[in-house]
């Protein structure tokens, strides 16, 4: 997506992710950072905006404001809709557990094998106790197939 509106480039973004932590100092310089918090407004270069939009991690401030009006939501909400799932997980199954993306966190991964344990009737997955007691390398490479 292409972010000059009307010949100017965007600078300005809203953070709709948690945190985010900017490095303020320069290259070749001890490490200095500002934490920016979800909703703040943040100034970016354009190679940066683009890792971050791509991520789901900003919106721009014209951009989120209109949204806003549009659809009534919150644009600093941080709803990523889907953005933790594997969409190639789904194999159709009504009220099937979706398997979680594979950077996924521990707890999501133990959530998911909890899930497909209670809805294969305990023929898959594990039980809570198992599943916590597992690492997250050894759930993804039992159940991310």
């Amino acid at each position: 997506m292409d972010h000059r509106d009307r010949g100017v480039i965007v600078t300005e973004y809203v953070l709709v992710a948690d945190q985010f932590d900017q490095i303020v100092s320069e290259p070749g310089e001890p490490l200095e950072y500002k934490r920016r918090l979800k909703g703040d407004v943040v100034v970016l270069d354009e190679a940066e905006a683009l890792r971050l939009i791509s991520a789901g991690a900003v919106a721009p401030v014209g951009l989120a404001a209109e949204a806003d009006d549009e659809d009534g939501e919150d644009p600093a909400s941080g709803d990523l809709g889907d953005a933790g799932t594997d969409p190639a997980a789904d194999d159709g199954e009504i009220g099937a557990p979706v398997r979680p993306k594979r950077a996924a966190l521990a707890k999501d991964w133990e959530d998911y094998v909890v899930a497909l344990h209670e809805f294969t009737g305990g023929k898959d997955g594990l039980t809570r106790a198992e599943a916590e007691a597992a690492t997250r390398e050894a759930l993804i490479a039992q159940f991310a197939k």
